[in-house]
């Protein structure tokens, strides 16, 4: 009776321990160290049993450093995960960098996570199973600039997560206000000040209004008065396919580097650097929030211009539009090019009673009105300069 009771518990650890892999089931992988060897890779995972086997390639799961696969109609009694050459397509064993012992299914655990190069079967990668709970919390990310001049439209615009036919909704809240007001883009402010907006986004997917708010974000936007500080303003015009402008800048005073963030007027982001008799800048694709997407020199990913050396001079650029795809051998710096400035770099325009404006361009005044009239300009103690 004794050998018998053993012989029975046995065969329940057993059944427990192992499974066959339905159909449909979510496995996933955390490629640990396997990451850090190479990033031009990919991930795959190869099912077999007594109906046959097979390859199914893994994605990378959002907002996580896991990969899934969703595992195929079939008998599958193991799977292993395999890392493979990333500039290969076929899942074949001959595009295989390293693999995993075969593995089996308890029904449960579905995360495998890497943990030894060469620890197992034939100096296979060993690693242990634990269960991933997949909550995909909805959310919504406000994008807007994080300083503006005065005048300036601001384009508003919101990006969802995890929330299915999203509709956005987007307020404001000024500086002479506590509460907020729904608004439409593109927003122009009134006046200068510290606005605080917000987007709301609902779910309209298979859902009877009223609509429920399932997702917030809000961000602060500076609104400045638009001036031409003492120093090298420069104005740069981003291409289509950035979100905005980060600007890494280098010089004698400033010999290590820093990262700045310009403010949006009349389509250009402008910045002037103060004290500095002459500076080197890389333009960056940012988030809006001054924080570049690739500001660590080590990833080089693309998303930046060329070095911009030895401006002495306020002036004004606009980075051109990719001609390849970003991240290939040359890194995928943009080019730039010099274009007319949008402001004037060395006076501020003044515009006075019966719509008649001068300003300062390239040393030339300019004055426009209609009809004739005599000018004449004086310097500020009175002597006359020309008439």
């Amino acid at each position: 009776m004794k050998k018998l009771t053993l012989f029975i518990f046995a065969l329940f650890c057993a059944n427990i321990l192992s499974a066959n892999i339905p159909a449909g089931t979510k496995l996933y992988l955390e490629p640990n160290i396997w990451s850090v060897e190479n990033t031009n890779q990919r991930f795959a995972a190869y099912f077999f049993g007594s109906g046959g086997d097979t390859w199914v390639s893994m994605s990378p799961v959002s907002e996580t450093d896991y990969y899934e696969v969703t595992t195929p109609a079939g008998d599958w009694s193991n799977v292993i995960f395999v890392r493979m050459n990333g500039s290969t397509t076929e899942n074949i064993w001959a595009n295989r960098w390293n693999q995993t012992d075969d593995l089996e299914y308890d029904g449960i655990n579905n995360l495998f996570t890497v943990t030894d190069w060469h620890g197992g079967t034939a100096n296979n990668s060993q690693g242990v199973w634990s269960v991933f709970n997949v909550v995909l919390e909805p959310s919504v990310t406000l994008n807007v600039p994080s300083m503006v001049y005065l005048g300036s439209s601001i384009n508003l615009s919101a990006t969802a997560r995890h929330i299915v036919l999203p509709e956005f909704r987007f307020s404001v809240k000024t500086p002479e206000s506590t509460n907020f007001v729904e608004i439409t883009s593109p927003y122009t402010p009134a006046t200068a000040g510290t606005y605080t907006f917000k987007v709301e986004a609902v779910e309209i997917y298979n859902v009877r209004p009223p609509f429920s708010v399932v997702a917030t974000d809000e961000k602060e936007v500076i609104v400045r008065e638009f001036t031409i500080g003492n120093g090298i303003t420069i104005g740069v015009r981003k291409p289509s396919d950035w979100e905005n402008i980060a600007i890494h800048y280098w010089s004698d005073e400033t010999p290590d580097g820093a990262w700045v963030v310009p403010a949006f007027y009349n389509n250009f982001y402008v910045y002037t650097f103060e004290n500095e008799n002459e500076v080197n800048i890389i333009f960056v694709n940012s988030d809006g929030t001054g924080f570049p997407h690739h500001a660590n020199d080590s990833i080089r990913l693309g998303w930046q211009t060329i070095n911009i050396e030895r401006i002495d001079e306020s002036m004004c650029f606009e980075i051109l539009d990719a001609t390849h795809v970003d991240g290939d051998a040359n890194w995928g710096k943009r080019r730039i090019r010099s274009i007319d400035c949008p402001f004037d770099t060395s006076n501020i325009i003044n515009t006075t009673e019966n719509s008649v404006i001068f300003y300062v361009l390239n040393n030339v005044l300019n004055v426009i009105f209609d009809g004739y009239s005599q000018i004449e300009l004086f310097t500020i103690s009175g002597q006359l300069i020309i008439s």
